[in-house]
């Protein structure tokens, strides 16, 4: 299952249900600037869109460089990453 939503006008994605056989949703190009935790919990999910949203900070840019499991985790655990979740976190302090 996909879905692709387009509203640019809105600045969040409110209002997703569950739909627990999505596999891929295409959130690109609407303005956004966050992501609602709720789609953390979709356990099908295997990827989604959000290039073309500049004002995106929840969650913050070096979490999707980093990729889907990098996103759902941040979505799955209200943004208090672990440890080893990502490589920005890896990365020795300057």
């Amino acid at each position: 299952m996909a879905a692709s939503v387009s509203q640019p006008a809105d600045s969040g994605a409110r209002g997703i249900g569950p739909v627990s056989q999505l596999q891929w949703l295409d959130l690109g190009d609407n303005q956004l600037t966050a992501v609602p935790a709720e789609l953390g919990q979709f356990t099908q999910l295997k990827d989604f869109n959000l290039a073309g949203n500049p004002n995106l900070h929840h969650p913050p840019p070096d979490v999707v460089h980093e990729g889907i499991e990098a996103i759902l985790t941040f979505l799955r655990t209200g943004g208090r990453m672990p440890p080893d979740a990502t490589s920005q976190s890896k990365r020795e302090p300057t």
